[in-house]
């Protein structure tokens, strides 16, 4: 209840009392009855009759306005009262239940007689107000997480014991009843068609509903944002898959189940299933070599060249993103070609089945021994010795005699080894005829040093002699395989090892002087060095110079007095220490300073940050020369150190901590001396 009083205008023995009182609330309604009376009081024996009276009753709206005469009665005791209205209202309260609302009341009489009260307010500034009672509303309520197909926990929270509450869930187009007639918690299972409704998503937005009864009679509902997900368990089932073995590059190995490095394709054929409502699955190979892979459909990798043991990693993803692989590993066996790894001859005679070594004999013995690889696998091979066209008169596993031979002729000996995969490799080996010290040929003409004389016009020494040139070796001059015959010295594909240095007879400046690199289409890069500056010459014919590229000189390499360095837009790190004025940087440049001994800094401008923004809180250019000394010294062979002394302290930076030199266009200019 609320009581507001006030005094008469005119007349303070007349006073006014508005009374209010809350008499019932709903629930349902969430409303509250008010009952009000509003009474003239009379003191010291005032009152008047016949005369009118203008009331205004406001509680949370206007509930009287009228002017009507009227007469209140004779004095008791002194006392007249005299009650103007009364009546009910319903005020309707706030969605939470709660609700304060205004209220006054005014009378007033319309002539100024002092016997007369004139205008009393109820407060006195009209600005009475009334607390009604708290309805309790809807219940809210908070849960764990939401799992789609896992128990989830719903606690409510209400204000009257007798509520009861239903709560319904919506994920896209699937909703339904979570559960009715519950008082302060429940358990759900999420159910599992809720799945669909995330066929490319972990989790997606709904909602839930907690509606609140209060004797089976709604009294509101709270509306709540709510994610659903999908467990981590719910993912694309393991991958199953078989490893096959593709050989046809190879007639031997093709249909053999044997993975060979350099021949082998390994291919994979996988099948999987998407995670429950996932909208499809796509598998994926990884490891020994990736590629997208097809449900139940065979794919093959490219030729695997390494051997060793290999892991292939078959992940299958889903269209929610989930993943689940399977490995499994394979091992991939080296092969080598067939080689001749022993290949050696003698001269003798054979005779009778039996070998009697004589390093003048006519006969000659071949001792050759090969290598396979694959043995284990059923690789085999075929192994040739002949001297020219002629094969041996007797031959043993790694044994071979030639009969048809005599001491005076040098041979060449060929031995080949082919495996069963098609590949085969060579060795040679001359045999010189019968050792003696010297022979000279005249028919041929020719002669001989350790072996007789087998070419015309050629001075020959036996294979198993060197020469020894304690002298000096002279050629014929101005041989140039320019024309593609001639030549000073050949090596016949031989190395040449133990070189001191050599020296060009005259500068270059044809095109069969320098280095010469054949190309794969017979041509050739020449590269060669002419004047301090180092040129390549490429692509051209043994007698047909192109257009040569100078790519080195000296000036490339190192800085000379005069020169100069200018360094636009670019970024250069140092640190700040000493009293904040003293700024370090270190600078790397493209050349070496090995001829150097001054550097200069005759231009320094740029923005400088720190870590805590740009310095002195200035983003502009500025001109470091001006602001202090800026000078440079020599920290290596290719490193400056350019060292900034400002004449104030630099500010919005920690001492002692990185900063960067934001070098303007042509920004910062160094010269050499």
């Amino acid at each position: 209840m609320a009581t507001f009083t006030g005094t008469g205008s005119h007349n303070s023995n007349f006073t006014g009392t508005l009374t209010v009182t809350e008499s019932s609330y709903s629930i349902p309604d969430n409303t509250s009855t008010l009952s009000y009376s509003l009474v003239l009081t009379g003191n010291s024996g005032y009152y008047f009759q016949g005369y009118y009276l203008t009331t205004k009753v406001y509680i949370n709206g206007v509930v009287q306005d009228r002017y009507e005469q009227i007469s209140m009665p004779s004095p008791s005791g002194g006392t007249s009262t005299y009650t103007v209205c009364s009546g009910t209202v319903t005020v309707p309260h706030d969605n939470d239940g709660t609700k304060t609302i205004t209220v006054y009341a005014t009378m007033s009489t319309p002539t100024s007689q002092a016997y007369l009260p004139g205008t009393i307010n109820m407060p006195s500034g009209l600005n009475g107000t009334l607390t009604l009672t708290n309805i309790p509303r809807a219940s809210t309520m908070t849960w764990t997480n939401l799992y789609i197909g896992q128990s989830t926990t719903f606690t409510i929270t209400r204000a009257n014991n007798n509520f009861t509450h239903t709560i319904t869930y919506l994920l896209g187009e699937t909703g339904g009843i979570v559960a009715q007639n519950i008082g302060t918690s429940t358990t759900w299972t999420l159910p599992s068609t809720l799945f669909d409704e995330l066929p490319e998503s972990a989790w997606g937005d709904g909602t839930l509903t907690l509606t609140t009864y209060n004797n089976g009679v709604e009294i509101g509902s709270v509306l709540y944002q709510a994610t659903y997900e999908v467990p981590a368990s719910i993912k694309p089932s393991t991958p199953t898959f078989a490893i096959y073995c593709d050989n046809s590059s190879n007639a031997w190995l093709s249909g053999k189940f044997l993975f060979v490095a350099g021949f082998s394709k390994v291919g994979i054929k996988a099948n999987a299933t998407q995670g429950t409502g996932a909208r499809a699955v796509g598998l994926y190979a990884s490891g020994l070599f990736s590629k997208q892979l097809g449900l139940n459909v065979t794919t093959y990798s490219d030729i695997i060249k390494s051997a060793g043991t290999k892991t292939i990693t078959v992940t299958a993803v889903d269209t929610r993103n989930r993943t689940n692989s399977a490995s499994d590993t394979i091992t991939f066996i080296a092969y080598t070609k067939p080689q001749i790894t022993t290949l050696e001859a003698e001269r003798g005679t054979y005779s009778g089945g039996s070998w009697t070594a004589n390093p003048t004999g006519d006969h000659i013995h071949v001792h050759a021994v090969g290598s396979l690889s694959l043995t284990n696998e059923g690789n085999t091979g075929t192994k040739t010795v002949k001297i020219g066209a002629t094969s041996p008169a007797v031959s043993t596993a790694n044994d071979y005699y030639f009969t048809n031979t005599n001491a005076s002729t040098a041979y060449t000996i060929t031995a080949t080894i082919t495996d069963a995969l098609g590949f085969s490799s060579q060795k040679t080996l001359n045999v010189s005829t019968t050792s003696v010290p010297f022979n000279i040929n005249v028919n041929l003409p020719g002669a001989g040093f350790g072996m007789v004389a087998q070419t015309a016009k050629a001075l020959e020494i036996a294979s198993d002699w060197r020469v020894d040139v304690q002298g000096r070796l002279w050629t014929a001059q101005s041989q140039h395989y320019s024309d593609g015959t001639s030549y000073g010295l050949n090596v016949r594909d031989s190395d040449i090892i133990n070189a001191n240095g050599i020296w060009w007879a005259d500068r270059v400046n044809t095109v069969d002087e320098g280095l010469h690199f054949m190309r794969s289409n017979s041509n050739w890069d020449t590269l060669y060095a002419d004047d301090g500056s180092v040129y390549l010459m490429p692509n051209h014919t043994a007698s047909t110079a192109t257009t040569a590229q100078r790519i080195l000189t000296a000036d490339d390499l190192y800085y000379k007095s005069g020169d100069t360095l200018t360094i636009s837009n670019g970024i250069i790190m140092g640190h700040i220490t000493s009293a904040y004025k003293a700024l370090r940087f270190g600078l790397t440049v493209p050349k070496m300073l090995t001829n150097i001994t001054t550097v200069t800094v005759s231009t320094m401008t740029g923005a400088m940050r720190g870590n805590l923004g740009y310095l002195d809180s200035n983003s502009s250019d500025r001109s470091w020369t001006t602001l202090g000394t800026v000078t440079a010294n020599i920290a290596g062979p290719n490193m400056i150190r350019i060292n900034v002394d400002t004449t104030n302290a630099i500010s919005n930076v920690d001492l002692n901590t990185p900063i960067e030199f934001y070098s303007a266009a042509n920004g910062l200019v160094l010269s050499f001396s």
